[in-house]
């Protein structure tokens, strides 16, 4: 007999890449992020199904999330809009300029997936491996998001003595930790279907109101 708890986690969610040859790009884009990649599945029509697991150890059951093609019913809306809003073309709507200009400055303005990393060195090595595939490196962009100044020295001093977030200039809206957007055409989000912003996230130990559990308005 078992006995049922109340707790609850989220279990998965499911994300697409483009076009068939993206799926063995971004899938090697989560394993060098250190996700565990499970063997895809091929499916009938050519592509791979893919199954990830933030963490994978015996008997868990959640931080799974799935990668398919971006399904046909989507490829058609999506080419349809652009097609309507002449995306790339002379009579371009302006309507586009302005979101990817938002997008820009603001990566999680559309739904986006986060990843917290329990080992900052860990992170950073990681980005570096993203940053040194010469296929990858390609296809991703970084906004990085430092910890606020001044809150505490030693955080700092960490900061200023990393090669990733000695140079940046934006700060999350919370303190005590630090967020890395990673930026992808390999996987269809947003409006468009064009990209999407795969979050990389590291919060100090001994802070229990940080940037995820209070926001400050810098």
């Amino acid at each position: 007999m078992t006995t049922e708890t109340s707790g609850r986690s989220i279990s998965h969610f499911a994300l697409h890449y483009p076009e068939p040859s993206d799926g063995p790009l971004a899938a090697r884009l989560f394993e060098l992020l250190g996700v565990h990649v499970d063997e895809p599945l091929p499916l009938p029509d050519g592509t791979n199904f893919y199954r990830f697991w933030v963490d994978k150890r015996p008997g868990v059951n959640d931080g799974i999330f799935y990668m398919s093609r971006l399904p046909e019913p989507l490829r058609n809306l999506q080419k349809v809009i652009r097609e309507r809003l002449d995306v790339g073309g002379p009579n371009e709507d302006p309507t586009v300029a302005a979101y990817r200009t938002a997008e820009d400055y603001d990566p999680e303005l559309c739904f986006h997936v986060g990843v917290l990393f329990a080992s900052l060195d860990d992170l950073e090595e990681r980005v570096a491996a993203v940053r040194a595939d010469p296929e990858l490196s390609k296809r991703v962009s970084l906004t990085v998001n430092r910890a606020t100044k001044g809150k505490d020295p030693a955080i700092d001093a960490r900061m200023e003595a990393s090669p990733l977030f000695s140079a940046a200039e934006r700060f999350p809206y919370g303190n005590y930790g630090i967020q890395i957007f990673l930026v992808t055409d390999l996987l269809a989000g947003g409006p468009l279907g064009e990209r999407m912003t795969v979050e990389l996230d590291y919060v100090f130990p001994g802070y229990p109101e940080n940037v995820f559990t209070t926001v400050v308005w810098q």
